[in-house]
């Protein structure tokens, strides 16, 4: 039981640095995406 409660704590843990850096990912490239259209 214990090793299972350290497998599901890995994969919340997993998806939520995924969403976190996705979330990132999509701020940053938005921000640059918004820079080059002033830009032009």
């Amino acid at each position: 039981k214990r090793f299972l409660k350290v497998i599901s704590f890995n994969n919340i843990y997993n998806i939520i640095k995924q969403t976190y850096l996705k979330s990132i990912y999509n701020t940053a490239f938005g921000l640059i995406n918004n820079k080059k259209l002033e830009g032009f």
